[in-house]
């Protein structure tokens, strides 16, 4: 039997059949993305301004790959913070804790 995919972060990237080959994003995606397009230098702005947050997420498995993973999730407002946070972030795992508090971080 092959396990089922649930995981939420397996859903961003799905496995897709290869025809010649050639995978890649569907051409929904791609008219999707053009009307938004214009909007991608005004959300930059307004995150580098701490005005939107930046989303961290790390995914651990503490009882190995058969098990779901945890996946810990944090918001960091200002860019400056996010490389502080990541840091501490991959400290605080490596050092074994289960969801190591970040300064300058909140965990949603």
């Amino acid at each position: 039997m092959r396990p089922q995919r649930t995981d939420v972060m397996d859903y961003a990237a799905p496995r897709r059949l290869a025809i010649h080959g050639v995978t890649g994003p569907t051409p929904l995606g791609f008219l999707l993305a053009l009307p938004l397009l214009p909007f991608v230098p005004l959300i930059v702005l307004l995150r580098s301004r701490g005005r939107m947050p930046w989303t961290l997420e790390a995914r651990t498995y503490p009882w190995g790959r058969r098990y779901p993973p945890v996946v810990l999730r944090y918001e960091v407002r200002a860019r400056e913070h996010a490389g502080w946070a990541l840091d501490q972030l991959v400290d605080g795992l490596e050092r074994g804790d289960g969801a190591p508090v970040l300064i300058g971080a909140e965990r949603v």
